[in-house]
């Protein structure tokens, strides 16, 4: 599947299916060849997911009393001096949480982080079996970092598993050779764990159904099924990701090369051979749905507001009449702006060495069009801790780098 669905001859590619509801691996695919790699990508190699990581983020916000309809200003923002874009420079304006989500907007998935707090989204992602390279820097909240397919898999399939996270087990017992039994996963395995609200976790599917309806990852659209996930593409488009989930399956798929060359492709490419590698493996299976929400989740209605601090600059809406006040009804007490050096690692390592942690992404960025008038605020002279914060100051964006792709890999119109 992998070999034919990979979009060159020398691309690498890698796929994990898992059933949510008891973590069981029902495939795993770690290469095109293992003749020619014995490298398993699927569990080794770890790989920035850029987008597909903001599920950590969302629900960190949901968490804490954002919901679906709270509103946001996608507008540029900086934080000290990082200063994340959405592709093509192009900002929406006020915008809900579940629209910015489904156009996979990185300014908002960075407000979010500011507002819960950086260490909040890790914890988040943690509590979804997510262990690699969670380094405390805001990058990180847009997938700079590296997580193998079997991670962002077994966290997604948590979500669709209404938050019950279900280690994937790829063994169910090991007998020896006179037929004793010497391990089952029932007497000896990792057990589950709720670690989502169920009705949390119901709401992020909700979302995720939308980004798959009418989004960013439309090409993995299941004739007559429903489906849930996310599409992700790291910086200059290196690393091609989809995750997502019908009720009784999810299964995470990567494309990249293994020396880190730009595919110059997009998401899409991904999310169809999603598509491709699914729909016949589920054609036996029941049409089931993703239950709602049981019970109304308390919901921010109100624009979340960033104060101005040390190195931050405030977002500003412009609000249409009637909009209720720019705040959040108990904001943090402080903002969150760690902007250090993300923790990265490419997908390959040295095979003579083989480390199990590498580093050598740049930082990613997500690519979705939207406005062409953007507004970009950048931070003037930081205040003295207690002092009047300087008003912020407007500034032009940077124009697109001609050398990128110029197809988005997570753009609506790419799809």
């Amino acid at each position: 599947m992998i070999r034919e669905h990979r979009p060159s001859d020398d691309i690498q590619g890698a796929l994990v299916t898992l059933e949510p509801g008891t973590g069981y691996v029902r495939a795993l695919v770690g290469g095109t060849d293992f003749r020619d790699s014995q490298f398993n990508r699927a569990i080794q190699a770890h790989r920035s997911p850029g987008s597909t990581f903001k599920l950590f983020v969302y629900l960190a916000g949901l968490q804490v009393g954002m919901g679906p309809d709270t509103l946001f200003r996608d507008a540029r923002v900086c934080f000290g001096t990082y200063c994340p874009r959405n592709f093509g420079n192009r900002y929406a304006g006020t915008i809900t949480m579940a629209d910015a989500l489904r156009r996979s907007l990185n300014t908002v998935a960075v407000q979010i982080a500011a507002h819960v707090g950086i260490d909040k989204v890790l914890d988040v992602a943690r509590d979804l079996g997510v262990t690699s390279g969670l380094e405390p820097y805001f990058p990180v909240a847009l997938g700079a970092s590296g997580q193998t397919v079997l991670e962002m898999t077994g966290a997604y399939a948590a979500v669709a598993n209404g938050g019950v996270y279900m280690p994937p087990t790829p063994f169910l017992r090991i007998n020896s050779v006179d037929g004793q039994l010497l391990w089952s996963h029932e007497r000896d395995g990792e057990q589950g764990r709720r670690v989502l609200d169920r009705d949390i976790a119901e709401t992020m599917n909700q979302m995720l159904k939308g980004v798959v309806s009418d989004g960013t990852g439309q090409a993995a659209q299941l004739p007559g099924r429903e489906v849930v996930g996310k599409s992700g593409t790291s910086e200059g488009a290196k690393d091609l990701w989809f995750v997502g989930s019908i009720p009784q399956l999810t299964t995470g798929m990567w494309f990249g090369y293994d020396d880190n060359r730009p595919t110059r492709m997009n998401s899409g490419v991904t999310s169809e051979a999603w598509r491709d590698y699914m729909e016949p493996i589920t054609g036996d299976l029941m049409v089931r749905t993703f239950p709602r929400p049981s019970s109304k989740v308390k919901v921010v209605q109100r624009l979340p507001t960033l104060p101005a601090q040390v190195g931050v600059s405030a977002v500003q809406a412009d609000q249409p009449a009637g909009d209720p006040a720019a705040t959040l009804d108990q904001p943090p007490a402080g903002l969150d702006d760690r902007v250090g050096p993300p923790f990265i690692q490419p997908a390959i390592p040295d095979l003579g060495a083989m480390p199990s942690r590498f580093r050598g992404f740049p930082m990613p960025e997500e690519m979705d069009g939207l406005s062409d008038n953007p507004q970009a605020i950048t931070p003037s002279a930081p205040t003295e801790p207690g002092g009047a914060a300087a008003e912020p100051v407007l500034a032009e964006p940077d124009r697109p780098d001609p050398d990128q792709p110029s197809a988005d890999p997570d753009d609506l119109a790419s799809e």
